[in-house]
């Protein structure tokens, strides 16, 4: 259910304690985004998990009961912002995406938000990490024609947009959202899915906030 578009503050800056994440690796100088599987020394589950699905962690930061993790996922960035209050409460996660494109006439970067409600929290084996139908979404976007810098807060012009991928595309931003929060979990140790599990049941949705293109 797509439900009314509201503008957030992105631009937020938090500056709390990373985890030493070349350390999980092993010894030695390793970059974030570097794939576990060029490194054959041990590792720690968080990375194993980020490995099982494929991801490339390039940062993971917590100040207090906030976590915010940013990873790449086939040809997206994202940035996952958990606050464990609104989590354990509302069920709320914002999810931020990156896509940049080249075309001969520069390169296009595509930014999107969605808030998004957890009815629950899937298990690890239960996740099948996809992009498929954000791709369509993105592609829709660039469809509209690379033309000068525009924001999208139109609710008519973002419903058209997830036309008819709005189910799938909730269900791909669920296992999103539900694999970062697995992750930070492993990574710091923390019973964030234990703790959700107590609360009431609520219906799953995202929100799309914003649509961001940026030309160079």
């Amino acid at each position: 259910m797509l439900e009314r578009i509201q503008e957030v503050n992105v631009e937020t800056k938090f500056t709390g304690s990373r985890r030493n994440l070349s350390r999980m690796y092993g010894k030695g100088n390793v970059s974030f985004s570097k794939t576990l599987e060029q490194d054959s020394l041990s590792i720690s589950p968080a990375y194993k998990l980020a490995s099982k699905f494929h991801l490339k962690i390039k940062d993971a930061v917590k100040t207090g009961d906030y976590y915010e993790i940013k990873f790449e996922l086939n040809d997206f960035e994202f940035t996952a912002k958990i606050d464990l209050g609104k989590l354990y409460s509302d069920g709320k996660i914002i999810l931020q995406g990156l896509r940049i494109f080249e075309f001969p006439e520069g390169r296009l970067d595509l930014e999107f938000w969605f808030e998004f409600t957890l009815d629950r929290i899937a298990a690890e084996y239960e996740i099948i990490l996809e992009s498929k139908i954000l791709e369509k979404f993105t592609e829709n976007i660039i469809d509209l024609g690379i033309r000068e810098d525009f924001n999208i807060y139109n609710e008519s012009s973002l419903e058209t947009l997830a036309e008819g991928l709005k189910e799938d595309l909730t269900n791909e931003l669920y296992n999103t959202c539900c694999i970062a929060i697995i992750f930070i979990e492993k990574l710091y140790d923390h019973k964030i899915i234990e703790k959700f599990g107590v609360c009431n049941e609520r219906e799953k949705y995202y929100k799309l906030q914003l649509v961001k293109q940026l030309k160079y």
